[in-house]
């Protein structure tokens, strides 16, 4: 009866009624009376002796399932490509903190040695001062051995030199202040980065 399929029941009893149902989900069950021949309608029953529960589809079952099973398969799939994006960045992060870590001790070696050339020469500069000095006392105690020409002389080249090696130090001076500065501004550079990365969570390698 076009996709209706009827239940058979007992031919004894001609006032049994049977149940139609048609595969496609109707909002009203279609009851059939044996005993008439008649169909009628009613809302859908509590299942009951005269009345046969629906069956699901096995194939809709199924789809239902897969669709399901594709559904999780997928959130799986996102969730494994944002945890494998999150150890890469990180890996990325850390890597790129090594290498400020790496420049920043590098460039503090080369400005030590360079602080410690320049500290090398002011130490030279200052002996040599010490030696004129000790040159002008012992040209101290000969000056009236001398005649005052000698010891102008003398005194303008002791003065001239100590203007120099002092116009030097001075020079020393600002560039190992100015190197002081660089090693400082690598240093709080160097501590930005390493408080701005996260270690702990930081794949293992």
């Amino acid at each position: 009866m076009d996709g209706t399929e009827i239940i058979d029941g007992s031919e004894e009893d001609m006032h049994l009624e049977y149940m139609v149902y048609s595969p496609s989900p109707p909002s009203l069950i279609s009851v059939m009376n044996g005993a008439e021949g008649k169909y009628r309608t009613q809302p859908p029953q509590p299942y009951g002796s005269n009345f046969l529960p629906t069956q699901p589809d096995p194939s809709q079952l199924n789809e239902s399932r897969s669709i399901s099973e594709q559904k999780l398969e997928k959130q799986r799939a996102a969730s494994r490509e944002r945890s494998q994006r999150n150890r890469r960045n990180k890996k990325i992060e850390l890597e790129t903190l090594k290498n400020k870590t790496e420049m920043a001790t590098e460039n503090e070696t080369i400005l030590t040695e360079e602080i410690e050339k320049l500290t090398a020469e002011m130490t030279r500069s200052m002996n040599e001062i010490g030696n004129l000095r000790a040159e002008k006392m012992e040209w101290k105690k000969e000056k009236e051995q001398m005649t005052a020409n000698m010891i102008t002389a003398i005194n303008t080249r002791i003065d001239n030199f100590e203007y120099q090696v002092n116009s030097r130090l001075e020079d020393i001076k600002l560039r190992i202040e100015s190197l002081d500065t660089k090693v400082e501004g690598f240093h709080n550079e160097w501590m930005a980065s390493v408080s701005g990365a996260n270690v702990d969570d930081a794949p293992p390698t």
